[in-house]
């Protein structure tokens, strides 16, 4: 059940990574997140309202799912919606994918989770991929030029999302409910962004009357939903060094979608292809190396 969990979120992260893409046509990375973050709340707190007993809290999971987040929930997804407007969804989302090789260390180092020689191997399958997306200098994008600074959003991103994995995994070891995971998580991402905004020089201005990026971004949220239901449900049975990995194959199912549909907006060229490859292969080997 841990695999078919895990390549379940991977799916819905694919299907969520995509409808942003295609909302980012009409407005801007930061409508993307409060429209997304709003719309995968909707489901829990009606869940929370009518099933959750309140008597499963936990102090310390309640912590850990507010820090997931933090970090991955709000920090990860911004990072990565910027990384989308700036060098495109196709490395964006590919480098973000960096996510297992973060993920595992951090476990390795807070959770104690074993560092063997198939996860050594693995995580530099995932960095070659990384390297091989970044030599691409038509980075994929039809719509205008990049710079290989703008690199560090996605990036930044993978180690973020990889920081999440642990914390969620510390949560539902205390608090085994990934209903209740995710209502906690998506609150504190909301809450973060709702803060965070006055603080901003220049932030973009949220677009509230784009009925359309609307739809498309409550879409994409509804879609992280299930995606963090499957990851949660897989971390309260398995390791991080065996989920994060697995998750992590959601770059195949947006690369498939951005070629079905978007090939007028964004080229799916073949260094992004292989490097894409290489991070896939490193997370499915990463994973059955665990899982053995």
């Amino acid at each position: 059940m841990v695999i078919i969990f895990s390549i379940s979120a991977a799916l819905f992260f694919g299907l969520s990574d995509f409808m942003i893409r295609v909302g980012l046509r009409y407005s801007n990375a930061r409508s993307a997140v409060i429209f997304s973050t709003i719309s995968g709340l909707m489901v829990p707190v009606v869940i929370g309202i009518f099933s959750l007993s309140w008597q499963i809290l936990n102090l310390w999971g309640v912590v850990y799912f507010a820090l997931a987040g933090v970090t991955g929930a709000f920090m990860a997804r911004y990072l990565l919606y910027v990384g989308m407007e700036k060098v495109g969804v196709s490395i964006a989302t590919s480098l973000a994918n960096t996510r297992p090789l973060f993920g595992s260390l951090i476990a390795v180092m807070m959770l104690g989770e074993k560092l063997t020689l198939s996860i050594a191997g693995s995580t530099l399958l995932i960095i070659a991929g990384a390297i091989a997306i970044s030599w691409d200098k038509s980075g994929g994008h039809v719509e205008k030029n990049w710079s290989h600074r703008d690199l560090i959003f996605p990036l930044l991103a993978g180690f973020s999302y990889g920081l999440a994995y642990v914390m969620r995994k510390l949560g539902v070891n205390l608090i085994p409910h990934p209903v209740m995971g995710v209502l906690i998580q998506n609150t504190a991402a909301l809450v973060c962004f709702l803060l965070s905004a006055p603080l901003e020089k220049n932030h973009q201005r949220v677009d509230w009357n784009n009925a359309k990026a609307w739809l498309l971004y409550g879409i994409s949220g509804l879609l992280a939903f299930f995606a963090n239901y499957f990851t949660f449900s897989a971390l309260n049975l398995g390791q991080v060094v065996i989920v994060a990995p697995l998750v992590s194959l959601n770059p195949l199912f947006t690369l498939a979608l951005m070629w079905l549909f978007l090939r007028k907006l964004e080229r799916v060229t073949g260094k992004i292809v292989l490097g894409a490859f290489f991070i896939i292969c490193g997370a499915a080997i990463l994973s059955l190396a665990s899982y053995r």
